[in-house]
């Protein structure tokens, strides 16, 4: 696994799939499944992780299920502001 450059945790980096099925940018996601969680990680057919972020009855359905559903590492990560400001 991969550390975040600027806090201690585990992260995993994803292709994130749009809605439309599209590329999306490289999510950086907790490496740990959350209860909170909103994304769905599964592998394409070269074992590449892709994320796709899960709203309203996709989302209920997928905790129902009892999915492990991951969140974004900015959601979690004290520096995340750092980032934002690119420092």
């Amino acid at each position: 696994m991969t550390k975040c450059e600027k806090c201690p945790a585990e992260v995993r980096f994803v292709q994130m799939i749009k809605k439309d099925g599209t590329k999306g940018a490289r999510g950086i996601l907790d490496v740990l499944r959350s209860e909170k969680g909103n994304i769905r990680i599964t592998t394409d057919a070269r074992g590449n992780f892709e994320g796709r972020v899960l709203t309203g009855y996709a989302l209920q359905i997928a905790q129902t299920n009892g999915e492990p559903l991951y969140l974004s590492h900015f959601v979690t990560c004290p520096a995340a502001e750092s980032f934002r400001r690119g420092t």
